[in-house]
């Protein structure tokens, strides 16, 4: 589902990029540097929109993180300031 929202709201906000693939609990995009703060909001909007919607009973804990390639990652508050 977060999956299927996220690539609807890529293309309603014109966010230059497109999701890769999904590894695991994981979910892989490539962003156009210039919309990754568009991007985050969406992930953030989207992941809250299901949180509400289904009765977790642990905290649902959402990490985000831009680098060139999976092995080079920083967190996204270390890249965009």
């Amino acid at each position: 589902l977060t999956a299927v929202l996220l690539r609807r709201g890529i293309k309603q906000r014109a966010i230059k990029g497109n999701l890769l693939l999904n590894i695991h609990d994981s979910l892989i995009a490539e962003i156009a540097e210039a919309d990754l703060e568009k991007y985050r909001n969406l992930v953030l909007e989207v992941v809250n929109q299901i949180v509400q919607k289904i009765s977790f009973r642990v905290p649902l804990k959402i990490d985000i993180k831009v680098g060139k390639n999976l092995a080079n990652q920083k967190e996204f508050n270390e890249v965009v300031k």
